[in-house]
């Protein structure tokens, strides 16, 4: 049960690095806050799924396993919250 919401963390960070950077410095500057939209949207989905992957790792008894994948966890979040405010700062309305 933890290991879909952990992926959900892990291809909405990759989106956010690959896709909605690159789109925030290349992208028809009209449609910029949908970009803009797009990374809260995955930023808040990425934050939910974190929710429940601690909720799931509180009931894995094999910490090794717990602990790695909190450290997982927790660096997505950590690197998504940065690529977010990165694309935000950069969006000039």
């Amino acid at each position: 049960a933890m290991e879909v919401p952990l992926q959900i963390m892990v291809v909405s960070n990759d989106v956010l690095q690959n896709t909605a950077v690159r789109l925030s410095k290349i992208g028809n500057k009209m449609l910029i806050t949908d970009v803009a939209c797009g990374v809260l949207f995955l930023q808040a989905g990425i934050d939910g799924a974190k929710y429940n992957v601690d909720i799931n790792l509180n009931s894995i008894k094999d910490q090794a396993f717990v602990s790695d994948k909190r450290s997982l966890s927790e660096f997505i979040i950590t690197k998504s919250k940065q690529i977010t405010k990165q694309v935000i700062d950069s969006i000039k309305i």
